[in-house]
């Protein structure tokens, strides 16, 4: 009888996996720091549908964080406008890091903050840098189906349609 690790951790990508933000990408990578409340209604950015919610729910159960390669003074402003209620912990972030994504040194970092192991956590991201990242760390990967810029490999990968099924893959792998 095989037993699946229980689940303590879900680290979530940023960009393009809870908030489209294709538009934000030249801002994300300048130099130059930015008010991002004044920034982002001029491109009408919202949570893709139900990730607040999930994430709600996510975290009276586990533990969340973020792994991201978006530098920490536009990660910590994203958060705070759209996910303020949300207890995300770690947060890594470019500056955290020598490596980015696709090295595993980021899920490392942030598996090390949490003092969880590899095989009790789970990583949620929308492109083939976090697919390989994932899998260096030995770190299992769900695939954001719903992001509109997901670019991992679909045949290697678990999808999830929207949000909530993060919700109900965890809870049949108890099962």
């Amino acid at each position: 009888m095989h037993i699946e690790p229980e689940i303590q951790l879900i680290l979530f990508d940023l960009d393009d996996t809870l908030v489209p933000t294709k538009d934000l990408e030249n801002l994300r990578h300048s130099k130059d720091k930015h008010n991002l409340k004044d920034v982002i209604p001029s491109y009408s950015i919202t949570p893709y549908p139900g990730i607040e919610n999930a994430l709600m729910v996510l975290m009276q159960l586990f533990k969340l964080g973020i792994v991201t390669s978006a530098p920490l003074w536009y990660t910590s402003q994203m958060l705070q406008i759209y996910f303020s209620k949300v207890r995300f912990d770690p947060v890594i972030t470019y500056d955290h890091v020598e490596f980015l994504k696709p090295h595993p040194e980021p899920i490392y970092q942030a598996l090390s903050c949490a003092d969880i192991r590899n095989e009790n956590a789970i990583f949620v991201g929308n492109d083939q840098v976090d697919y390989l990242a994932s899998k260096s760390a030995g770190v299992r990967f769900f695939g954001a189906k719903w992001s509109d810029q997901k670019s991992y490999r679909t045949d290697e990968t678990v999808e999830l349609k929207n949000p909530m099924d993060l919700i109900y893959l965890i809870k049949s792998l108890k099962e």
